[in-house]
C-alpha cells in the first residue's frame, strides 16, 4: 500500500491507505434472469439492484460492467446506521465528510481472510468512527486491527456508516468479487460523517471493515481523517479505491 496526495485549492492533503456504507431505507428494482459469470442462470429476484442506483436491474448494471451512480436523495440521520446520542448537534448536511466514489476489487467476505468465514454473495461494507483523544490515537497507532475495531464499536460516541453497493440486502452490499468481478459506483449526497456532530473536534480516527454483525468482522483500512483534508484517496492494489472530501465547507443538498 503507497501514500500519495492530491492538490486542492484550500491544501494539500491526503493518504492513501484503505477504504465506506451505510443501511438507509432503500427499494429495489429486478427482473428477469440473470447470467452471472461461473454461476450459470439465477433468479434476479435473489441479487436485486438499489433503486438508488441509474440503472435498474442486475442484467443493466452488468452491461454496464459493473458500474453505476448512486444517489442518495435523503438527509437526516436516519441515514446512519448509528450516531451516538452524546452527538451534540443533528445531522444537517453541513460540514461533512463525503462518500464520492468506491471501486471494490476484492470483497473481503473470504474465506483467505477469515478461514472461519463462509461469505456467500454478498459483502457489507463499514465504517467506524470515534472523535480523536489521545488514549485512542495510542490504541490506533499500537493495537492491532482487530482491538481497534472492537473498540471503536463499543465506544459510546462512535458513529456508523455503511458504504452501500448496488445490490439490496441490508442496506444495500457488495456482490462476490470471485464471481461478478471489480463492482464502481459514484454517489451523490452520501456523507459518511458531519463534524457539527461534536463541535470544535475536527479530528477523528476511523476503521473500515466488512461487517456481519460482529461475526467475522474483517478490518479492511484504519484511517485518521482532518476536518480540512480535502480530497482524500483510499486505496490498494486489486482490492479497493475509495474518494472521500472532508471539508469543513462541503454540504449534501
Amino acid at each position: 500500500m503507497k501514500l500519495t496526495k492530491k492538490p486542492h485549492p484550500l491544501m494539500r492533503t491526503s493518504f492513501i491507505l484503505a477504504l465506506i456504507l451505510f443501511s438507509g431505507a432503500l427499494q429495489s428494482g429486478c427482473g428477469g434472469s440473470v447470467d452471472f459469470p461461473g454461476s450459470g442462470s439465477i433468479n434476479a429476484s435473489e441479487r436485486e439492484i438499489c433503486s438508488a442506483l441509474d440503472v435498474d436491474s442486475s442484467q443493466a448494471f452488468l452491461d454496464a460492467d459493473n458500474t453505476a451512480h448512486f444517489e442518495q436523495l435523503d438527509n437526516d440521520k436516519t441515514l446512519f446506521i448509528f450516531v451516538s446520542s452524546a452527538a451534540a448537534e443533528p445531522f444537517d448536511g453541513q460540514n461533512v465528510v463525503r462518500l464520492d466514489k468506491a471501486v471494490v476489487d476484492f470483497d473481503y467476505e473470504d474465506g483467505s481472510v477469515d478461514p472461519g468465514n463462509l461469505g456467500g454473495f454478498w459483502a457489507r461494507w463499514k465504517l467506524v468512527c470515534v472523535p480523536f483523544t489521545d488514549e485512542r490515537f495510542n490504541q490506533f497507532q499500537n493495537g492491532t486491527d482487530k482491538s481497534t475495531l472492537s473498540q471503536f464499536l463499543s465506544s459510546s460516541d462512535r458513529v456508523e456508516t455503511q458504504i452501500s453497493g448496488p445490490y439490496l440486502r441490508n442496506g444495500c452490499e457488495w456482490g462476490d468479487t470471485d464471481e461478478i468481478g471489480t463492482q464502481s459506483l459514484t454517489y451523490s449526497n452520501y456523507p459518511l460523517y458531519d463534524w457539527d456532530f461534536f463541535p470544535g473536534n475536527d479530528q477523528i480516527l476511523c476503521v473500515f471493515y466488512e461487517g456481519d454483525d460482529g461475526i467475522g468482522d474483517d478490518v479492511i483500512q484504519k484511517l485518521k481523517i482532518s476536518r480540512t483534508d480535502g480530497p482524500i484517496v483510499i486505496e490498494e492494489s486489486d482490492k479497493f479505491h475509495i474518494e472521500l472530501t472532508s471539508l469543513a465547507d462541503v454540504a449534501v443538498p
